[in-house]
């Protein structure tokens, strides 16, 4: 046991001698760790390396699924032969007897494995039914094209009388204005182009860059390019009539009515029918601004009229529409209405 020095201190020539200093306690906590010993805290499953062994202890096993048990994310299906497969599954998925995912031809009996490649069906596709995978490049090279050939049977079907613009020959004009109409209008109405962009400048300078005529046949005012598309909607609405009408079964109507952005509701009406090619169709017959209130019996006039407008009413089926209450009341007007002939 460790012994106390005694200091000693004099005053006035006398020695004076401190009290002895209490023996120091240990706190309980301090007597409470000195009583553990360091092999309570190892841990029984982990061994203890030893001077004999001085390997890392090994790790517990990992619970996490290996690569080989892990699902292979099915990777996108983007090839083209896939529109050509038959008996596809709910999940999309053909599998044989070994779990192989393998291609059914839809044309034949042909079967291949594409677990790794699409290239046999591809192959079967091109050699035994001439069906083969065009280039994004190529399929828009293949819609102009088909684009200009449309116009072009459009504009042959409808010829229309013109003042010439210049004083160009005939021989001097390779360009076919029927067609210049057609496609122009075409594109100003899918382009939602402003009927002003022919008064461009800068337009027309890219334009006769491309061909010299183009000045020759193109009108130089909005006006000219408004009947140009009144023109157009008239061929196309004539055209349209007469597929309608050749339906092969009853024509249905499904509408609604939409508020335009600026606040004017429009009434959409669009007939559902077979056509002569005995496939299912669909055409949009009207967008008619409702004037007045939403009454069923202000509704009914506005579909009559269309329908006595495309001359359908010999071969009208059903009308589907939402279940507010003013389409009841409307449904009732037109069916206590006679519609005239068209």
């Amino acid at each position: 046991m460790p012994t106390t020095r005694q200091s000693t201190l004099s005053f006035g020539g006398k020695e004076l001698t401190p009290p002895p200093a209490p023996p120091l306690e240990t706190p309980s906590t301090s007597i409470a760790l000195s009583e553990l010993n360091s092999s309570m805290f190892d841990d029984i499953d982990s061994p203890i390396p030893t001077s004999e062994s001085s390997a890392p202890p090994t790790a517990p096993p990992s619970t996490a699924p290996s690569e080989t048990s892990r699902p292979k994310k099915r990777r996108p299906r983007t090839s083209y032969v896939y529109k050509y497969m038959r008996d596809i599954d709910f999940h999309g998925n053909i599998t044989d007897s070994e779990g192989r995912e393998i291609w059914k031809c839809r044309f034949c009996s042909q079967t291949f494995d594409i677990t790794n490649s699409t290239t046999n069906p591809g192959l079967h596709l091109a050699s035994v039914h001439g069906l083969k995978s065009d280039s994004p490049a190529n399929t828009i090279i293949k819609n102009v094209q088909l684009n200009i050939q449309q116009a072009t049977d459009t504009a042959a079907a409808n010829p229309q009388k013109r003042r010439r613009l210049n004083t160009a020959t005939p021989e001097d004009r390779p360009l076919d204005p029927d067609t210049l109409e057609v496609l122009y209008v075409k594109f100003i109405a899918s382009c939602n182009q402003p009927l002003r962009l022919v008064e461009c400048e800068d337009f027309r300078t890219f334009l006769t860059y491309l061909n010299d005529d183009i000045s020759t046949w193109l009108p130089g005012t909005h006006d000219t390019v408004r009947e140009w598309v009144m023109r157009q909607f008239k061929i196309e609405k004539t055209r349209i009539k007469t597929r309608v009408q050749s339906a092969r079964s009853k024509v249905h109507l499904s509408l609604d009515v939409w508020t335009s952005p600026s606040n004017k509701p429009i009434m959409g009406v669009i007939a559902h029918y077979i056509n002569e090619d005995n496939m299912l169709d669909c055409t949009v017959l009207g967008l008619k601004e409702v004037h007045g209130s939403h009454t069923g019996e202000n509704l009914a006039p506005t579909i009559m009229a269309i329908i006595k407008d495309w001359g359908i009413a010999s071969k009208l089926g059903y009308i589907v529409a939402d279940n507010a209450s003013n389409n009841d009341t409307m449904m009732t007007a037109i069916s206590d209405s006679t519609i005239p002939a068209s």
